[in-house]
């Protein structure tokens, strides 16, 4: 079993365990099974959990750190569309499919639409719960409408 952990004990609940045994990421008292888990041996490590359908988040990083890279997908990343957190009127509203761009490069449509963001070890329960309670919206991705995955004490900050 190999597992890195991310942050320090000093850090508690800001700690991100990657668990490649058990398919796991955990901080605290909260856990999550993951499709995969990978930690190579420089520490690095990626875990790519299945939300509600259609909808998958991929963490990345490093030991450390007390936070994690994270990025919304729609299926197998960097195969399937980007997915980007729309907020309207003050409110994160749903999740919108981010279409490729005729240039056929993922990172150019998804560029600064596409949720992808460092989220703190101690947001991550919020985060996963918040990104499968929205619903899906028609319509193409608005880039000033897109929010960026930022907490604070009191949840999301719109």
């Amino acid at each position: 079993m190999i597992v890195a952990m991310f942050g320090s004990a000093s850090h508690g609940v800001n700690t991100v365990l990657f668990d490649t045994a058990r398919r796991r990421v955990s901080v605290g008292q909260w856990t999550r099974r993951a499709d995969r888990v990978d930690v190579a041996p420089h520490g690095d490590a990626t875990a790519l959990v299945a939300l509600a359908r259609d909808r998958k988040l991929l963490l990345s990083g490093r030991a450390g750190e007390p936070s994690v890279f994270v990025e919304l997908w729609a299926g197998e990343p960097d195969r399937s569309d980007g997915l980007s957190v729309l907020v309207q009127q003050d409110t994160i509203a749903g999740i919108v499919r981010i279409p490729l761009c005729a240039c056929g490069e993922r990172g150019c449509g998804n560029s600064g639409v596409q949720l992808a963001a460092n989220v703190e070890g101690v947001h991550l329960e919020q985060l996963v719960d918040l990104l499968e309670a929205l619903p899906v919206l028609p319509g193409p991705p608005v880039r000033d409408r897109a929010w960026g995955g930022e907490f604070d004490e009191d949840g999301p900050v719109v």
